[in-house]
């Protein structure tokens, strides 16, 4: 019994050895978030892959990530379905780089109720291990005056530093006892490797004042 406990907690510790990632294309356009930014819009997912595996995962990787922000608790979420969107612009998604249409923000604003506008988007995406997500997230002010954060962000199952802060994150909030078998599972989920992605992007967000 010793010897298997012992085992046990080898195979625990080994998926957090080595070098872990951490978001670096992060842009922090304030330090801390104004205090009266307390409503978000979040605008839907803009996928710019066009294929099918993609499309299949986008629902569950926007679940991922406002569910991601919603645990971070930086500001309440409100999200703009896609179908409120195009009667508001003519397009179902739009990107952060993109020009938008005017009064767009306005209407959003006026709509929502919010002080912030965030755009989301998958730059790429690979489903088959090793799995890869790319995010392109951009917190705006509702008046279009100012970029509070922006993330632009690649994520390689196949890096050593990835897939040790995948499991990592897996091994955090899995419960106990847990097998290494078993936090390797991260590395070959795709739903739950986006949530991984997604958590740690929305820990780089800032905290309002």
């Amino acid at each position: 019994m010793m010897a298997l406990t012992g085992c046990a907690s080898v195979l625990d510790a080994l998926p957090m050895a080595g070098p872990v990632h951490r978001p670096k294309n992060i842009y922090l356009g304030v330090e801390k978030l104004p205090r009266d930014v307390k409503r978000v819009a979040v605008l839907p997912l803009r996928v710019d892959t066009k294929d099918f595996a993609t499309e299949q995962a986008r629902p569950g990787l926007q679940k991922a990530l406002v569910g991601e922000l919603s645990k971070a608790n930086r500001f309440e979420l409100v999200l703009v379905k896609p179908e409120q969107l195009r009667d508001w612009s003519g397009k179902l998604a739009w990107g952060a780089e993109e020009e938008l249409p005017e009064g767009l923000l306005e209407r959003i604003r006026k709509e929502t109720g919010c002080e912030g506008v965030l755009f989301c988007q998958v730059t790429g995406y690979r489903a088959y291990p090793p799995l890869a997500i790319g995010w392109r997230l951009r917190l705006v002010d509702a008046e279009g005056l100012q970029v509070w954060w922006a993330a632009d962000e690649w994520f390689d199952a196949g890096d050593a530093a990835v897939a040790n802060a995948a499991r990592k994150h897996y091994m955090e909030r899995a419960p106990r006892p847990l097998a290494l078998a078993d936090a390797q599972q991260i590395l070959y989920s795709p739903l739950r490797f986006g949530t991984y992605t997604a958590s740690a992007l929305a820990a780089t967000c800032p905290s309002r004042q």
